[in-house]
């Protein structure tokens, strides 16, 4: 199965899962409601799923002239600890 039919099950299963629970919190009128709000959630996450995922790992631009270099992996090397690792690495798991 493709990548969009996956995503577009995924969605269409939340969204009937959210109208079963309005549905039985409120009857027609609670699965009216739910329904809209899927609807609005899946609409904001269609427009604005990109930027928050950039937000949440802080990415930044990058100047016209420090993009080449950033392209071709001739930025500088990460900072290194008192352990000698990389900012990020995860510390070895004891034995």
């Amino acid at each position: 199965m493709g990548g969009h039919a996956k995503v577009f099950m995924l969605m269409a299963g939340l969204t009937a899962l959210l109208g079963g629970f309005g549905s039985l919190a409120g009857g027609t009128t609670g699965l009216v409601v739910a329904i809209g709000l899927a609807a609005a959630m899946n609409v904001a996450a269609y427009f604005w799923s990109s930027k928050l995922v950039l937000r949440m790992y802080g990415a930044r631009r990058v100047a016209a002239r420090g993009a080449r270099a950033v392209r071709d992996g001739r930025r500088a090397a990460p900072a290194r600890g008192a352990a000698g690792a990389r900012r990020g690495d995860r510390p070895a798991r004891p034995a």
